[in-house]
Order: structure tokens, then C-alpha cells, then sequence
């Protein structure tokens, strides 16, 4: 559904809510016809709100450790962050695997 905003002399009288494929001129159209507003109104799309992200990116470094398998070491919030971390973690352990993983991890409110 898609609120639309009437006004009159500039006044926001109503919101009224049609299907999200009708045009401008339908919704004036049926307000002034069908259900006898004004015909000096104006009507106007109201803006959806912006999106809000419901999740996070994280980026996981892991190391292999046989017999275990994967394992994670730490994490970053961006990925130039986590590539420096990853140099200094295959620097330090010369023979353990490392990567990185991207995640997505659902924000907490």
C-alpha cells in the first residue's frame, strides 16, 4: 500500500492509502468523484522511510588446527581491518591456515 497526502490551501487534510501501482491522477480523480472531497485539493506520495539495515557485516578471521578444522580467531567490523589482521596472524603461525569470512550478523536492538 502507498499513503498518499491530500491537501487543501496548503493544509494536510487527510492520508489515504492506495495500491502502490495507482497514479497521481486516479487518486485525485477518486477522491474528487467517489468520495466527494474538494476539488480544489491536491494530493501528494508520501516518501517511504529510509531503509535501516538489519543486519552487519563482520569479517572473521579463521585458522585451521587439525584435527578441530576451522576455528575463529577474531573478527573485524571492515575488511582492510581484517586483512591486517590476517598478515600478522600467518606472520606469528607460519604453519597454520588462515582466511577470511565474511558474515552477516543480525543487529541487536
Amino acid at each position: 500500500m502507498q499513503a498518499w497526502n491530500v491537501y487543501l490551501n496548503g493544509k494536510n487534510i487527510d492520508t489515504v492509502f492506495y495500491n502502490n501501482d495507482c497514479e497521481k491522477d486516479y487518486v485525485l480523480d477518486g477522491l474528487i468523484n467517489h468520495d466527494c472531497y474538494d476539488s480544489a485539493i491536491t494530493v501528494q506520495r508520501e516518501n517511504p522511510p529510509p531503509y535501516k539495515r538489519k543486519t552487519e557485516d563482520e569479517w572473521q578471521i579463521q585458522g585451521f588446527y587439525p584435527p578441530y578444522g576451522w576455528e575463529e580467531v577474531t573478527a573485524e567490523t571492515n575488511r582492510k581491518d581484517a586483512i591486517i589482521q590476517v598478515k600478522c596472524y600467518r606472520e606469528n603461525e607460519t604453519n597454520t591456515a588462515f582466511r577470511i569470512v565474511k558474515k552477516r550478523i543480525p543487529i541487536t536492538i
